[in-house]
Formats: C-alpha cells, sequence, structure tokens
C-alpha cells in the first residue's frame, strides 16, 4: 500500500531497537523518509540537525535518558514537530498531559498504526491538520 507522501518526514523514538527497525522498515516501505533515535536525548539531536519541520513524532512514553512527555515539553516551545503519536505498553492505563497527542497501545496492529498516521498526517501528500508542537 505505497503512497505519495514520500515529502513527509516520521522521526520514530523508542528504546527497544526492535520496534526501532520495524517501524523504520514499514513507514520506508510506505515512502516516508524516516529518522530513528533510542531517547529523547538522542531525538533532540537528530530534530534539530534537521532544520526544518518533523511531520511526525512516534515517541515511546518511557525511556531511559528522557522519555517522551519530556521530549514533547523540551520542543513544545521551539516548534518543530507537526504531530506526535506516543506508543506505549501502558495505553489502557496512560492519559497524555496534552490533549492533541494521540495514544496507541503497544503492541498494536500495522493497520492500526497506519490508521492513527493517516488521522494526523491526512491523505497522501497532505502535510497535516493541526500545526506545529
Amino acid at each position: 500500500m505505497t503512497n505519495q507522501n514520500s515529502s513527509a518526514t516520521i522521526v520514530v523514538v523508542d528504546d527497544d531497537p526492535h520496534v526501532r527497525r520495524m517501524l523504520e522498515r514499514l513507514f520506508r516501505l510506505e515512502g516516508y523518509q524516516v529518522l530513528v533515535a533510542e531517547d529523547g536525548r538522542a531525538a533532540l539531536a537528530v530534530i534539530e540537525g534537521l532544520h526544518r519541520p518533523v511531520d511526525l513524532l512516534i515517541t515511546d512514553v518511557r525511556m531511559p535518558a528522557m522519555g517522551g512527555e519530556e521530549l514533547i515539553a523540551t520542543l513544545s516551545d521551539r516548534q518543530v514537530v507537526r504531530h506526535v503519536l506516543f506508543i506505549t505498553g501502558l495505553g489502557h492505563l496512560y492519559e497524555p498531559k496534552r490533549k492533541d497527542i494521540i495514544v496507541l497501545e503497544k503492541p498494536f496492529p500495522t493497520a492500526a498504526l497506519f490508521a492513527r498516521v493517516r488521522e494526523l498526517l491526512g491523505p497522501p501528500g497532505e502535510k497535516g491538520r493541526h500545526g506545529l508542537v
């Protein structure tokens, strides 16, 4: 199911290397530009190195060094991320501090992941609908 969204950039942040590789592979197959980081601190370096906004940040909530909430709080004043999707094994217990953040509980089916991504980024070729974080 390849799309025309190749101009969209997704940053995947997860401390589990298997999750990072799987998501990177899935999104690349769909035509997205994908960057990965093992925690929030590494993600900051990746995002700052882009010198342009990230269309979607997919991040685990809890990670060593810096988790998803702290990462988002650090980035919020910079307005460099258009959309955020939290992935967590605590989805049924976790309530994000911000209402504009979507949570997807691990493990998740690929179809659910892509449904959430389309919800945030819109149809192929569209850059999204909600502004910057």
